[in-house]
């Protein structure tokens, strides 16, 4: 890499302040999450696809996941009736509840979305990272960089302790330092909820990008390939998940800028 080659740490302490404040912003829409797992036998072969589609919605301060389509086709209309019930109850519910349990209620998204920013955070402690170049990444200019896991990293928070696990690479975008795409392999079992469900040694994580309007950018496509276990049952599995129809709810919402991460 030439000398006058810019400060990898700095773009990538660039490209994580800006993730934060993406993070920040997407309070204010509703989108489309489409989901396909492709669940595969020991030798790889394909047993069984289920594809969903799930319409995202803030309910009265906290967020609320509707199912909309499977498996390519809008909900039969008793399914669809029944969707629309559960969704009806439940505005009904939060419309009623205390102020001190709706508080508690939004403090409980407000701590989920804190943890999964402190995790992103924790990345610049995590990664020893390395600038491999620069490549074209879905029309854009991008540096291309390569992070391996520092070997004294401590992780401060629960999600964090995931980040001694893995190795990837990412590209940000040289204009803007917006991520543009990563590809993540984990270099051993990760486990969550408890040791209830793991993910196993070898499996990749991949997602690119996508500028959604001038405030927002979003992920297009996330995809992985996993060898799992979850309640003692293991599975091999690909999911692919894609987003669409943003659309912006609070028109009035003003999102303030956070300086950047720590060094």
């Amino acid at each position: 890499m030439s000398a006058d080659a810019p400060d990898v740490n700095d773009i990538v302490r660039k490209a994580i302040t800006r993730e934060v404040n993406n993070q920040r912003r997407l309070a204010n829409y509703t989108w489309e999450q489409k989901s396909v797992e492709r669940m595969l036998g020991d030798a790889g072969e394909l047993k069984k696809t289920e594809v969903r589609v799930w319409e995202h919605l803030n309910l009265d301060g906290t967020s609320y996941r509707k199912l909309t389509e499977k498996d390519g086709k809008p909900l039969p209309a008793q399914e669809a009736r029944k969707e629309q019930e559960k969704m009806d109850r439940e505005i009904a519910r939060r419309k009623s509840e205390s102020a001190s349990k709706r508080q508690e209620r939004v403090r409980e998204q407000q701590k989920r979305e804190k943890e999964a920013i402190e995790m992103r955070e924790e990345v610049m402690h995590a990664f020893q990272f390395r600038l491999e170049g620069s490549e074209k990444i879905n029309g854009f200019d991008a540096w291309k960089i390569a992070g391996e896991p520092r070997a004294d990293f401590k992780a401060k928070s629960r999600e964090g302790k995931m980040l001694s696990k893995i190795r990837g690479k990412i590209w940000v975008e040289k204009q803007s330092n917006v991520w543009l795409r990563f590809e993540v392999v984990t270099l051993d079992k990760l486990t969550f909820g408890g040791f209830l469900a793991s993910i196993g040694q070898g499996a990749t994580l991949s997602a690119q990008q996508m500028r959604v309007n001038d405030e927002l950018w979003h992920p297009e496509w996330f995809r992985i390939r996993l060898n799992a276990r979850a309640l003692l049952k293991k599975f091999n599995a690909d999911v692919e998940e894609s987003f669409r129809g943003f659309r912006k709810f609070q028109t009035e919402s003003r999102i303030v800028e956070t300086a950047e991460v720590d060094k």
